[in-house]
């Protein structure tokens, strides 16, 4: 290929990365613009009389259709869901049986939030859960700040146990075909271990605040709360239950089908089922997809599609390279530590989009490199370290929001606050990360 087509590429990828990191303009609209200007270098033909992208065939094969398909879906389910009253129902019955001590209240809130993050979506998590808390620690006259970014960081914890959790783990997973149960059989043991170490850390970090005991008064008036008063229908309310469950049950089945079903076909059927029985007003409930991060995908996928063509991809490979020729093992949880440190800075979706290609160049490069621990790597990596900073992720970024949104200052955060709390929580997490890592390299086969 010309080298002053490998050169504009070059120009148009870093630019829109610096963009992103940066945030000079939205990183939907960088991802969209670098996108474009990628596209019209991609369509001049080179040397060989062949350009990069020749038609659009070619252009969807850059595009994780089914990534794509299954946040639409997930996002139109849970938001169609949400009208009914369903994750307000929830979080009220857990308010009410964590009882008037606080350990137990942060225990039951960390727990839900795994749960919803692993299931639907990290930053949806936040946002249900969040709005929750809030409201409850203001009735018990407590300090919310410990509560919303436990949350921050269960969310991204809970991020890495499923495949369709998080943007990072749609992309691997789907870039790889991993199936749903294959996926989480590969990271749940992780997530229960560190969850355990990370809420005794957490209890023991903030032990001022959840020593406090809550007034019997208090929460005798949130006993008073009737759960049921939140659910606008009984019958939506039971559809949208029956939808979510048979949506994730069919998650897990398809894995042990002998014939191929994609997570984005089930996902985008449960979203069409759930608007079609539950959404009154269709143009109301597509407002509730998150076109903002579909288009983003859009526009990152085909940059780094287009850099890829051009060999760009494989000078980010080299320094991970450098550690596998020392020691695979050692490259593995390099990579890990690597991929945190950049989805701190970063977001963690472009890293986890480049990463796919530079996996794909190890696997090729160094055939004795185990696949699972490898991916597991970049999977922690990618998720947790958005745990370090208040920007690494966007369940972080919820969380700082709604405590910034606070009257009362206390309660506010500043970006060094939450790096001294998250980066202590994001090391010791990694930690247990690489002695995973290095269980899966004894034991995989």
């Amino acid at each position: 290929m010309d080298s002053l087509i490998e050169l504009l590429i070059l120009l148009i990828f870093a630019s829109t990365l610096l963009l992103i990191i940066f945030e000079r303009v939205h990183k939907t609209l960088a991802a969209m613009m670098g996108a474009g200007f990628a596209l019209l270098i991609a369509i001049i033909p080179g040397k060989d009389g062949t350009p990069l992208i020749p038609d659009v065939e070619h252009l969807l094969e850059l595009l994780e259709v089914d990534l794509l398909l299954v946040i639409i879906g997930i996002t139109l389910m849970v938001g169609v869901a949400r009208t009914t009253g369903l994750f307000e129902y929830i979080a009220i019955v857990v308010l009410k049986k964590s009882g008037d001590n606080q350990y137990k209240l942060l225990f039951a809130l960390c727990v839900l939030t795994v749960i919803f993050s692993a299931l639907l979506d990290a930053y949806m998590a936040i946002l249900l859960i969040g709005s929750i808390t809030i409201v409850g620690c203001e009735a018990l006259n407590i300090n919310p700040k410990p509560f919303i970014l436990a949350e921050a960081i269960f969310a991204n914890l809970g991020g890495t146990m499923t495949r369709i959790a998080s943007p990072p783990n749609l992309i691997l997973g789907g870039h790889f075909d991993i199936g749903f149960v294959e996926f989480f059989i590969l990271t749940a043991p992780y997530v229960f271990i560190t969850g355990i170490v990370t809420y005794i850390f957490w209890a023991f970090l903030f032990r001022k605040d959840f020593s406090k005991k809550i007034s019997r008064i208090k929460y005798a008036e949130i006993l008073l709360i009737d759960e049921r008063t939140v659910v606008s229908n009984q019958k939506d309310f039971a559809v949208a239950v029956i939808v979510l469950i048979l949506t994730i049950l069919s998650f897990a089945i398809v894995s042990f089908l002998p014939f191929r079903v994609e997570l984005g076909y089930i996902a985008i059927a449960g979203g069409f089922i759930m608007l079609g029985l539950i959404g009154e007003n269709v143009e109301k409930s597509l407002e509730k997809v998150e076109w903002t991060l579909v288009f983003f995908m859009i526009g990152l996928l085909t940059i780094v599609g287009v850099a890829e063509k051009v060999g760009i991809l494989e000078i980010l490979a080299a320094p991970i390279e450098f550690f596998c020729e020392i020691d695979l093992l050692g490259g593995i949880i390099a990579l890990q530590w690597i991929n945190a440190v950049a989805s701190a800075l970063l977001d963690n979706i472009p890293v986890a989009s480049v990463m796919t290609s530079v996996l794909d160049t190890l696997l090729e490069d160094y055939p004795a490199l185990k696949f699972n621990p490898l991916l597991v790597s970049v999977v922690i990596g990618t998720n947790l370290g958005g745990n370090i900073t208040q920007i690494g992720s966007a369940s972080t970024v919820q969380s700082v929001s709604i405590l910034n949104r606070l009257d009362n200052p206390k309660f506010r955060v500043t970006f060094l606050e939450f790096l001294k709390y998250g980066g202590i929580t994001a090391v010791l997490q990694l930690l247990i990360g690489s002695f995973y890592i290095i269980g899966l390299w004894v034991f995989s086969i």
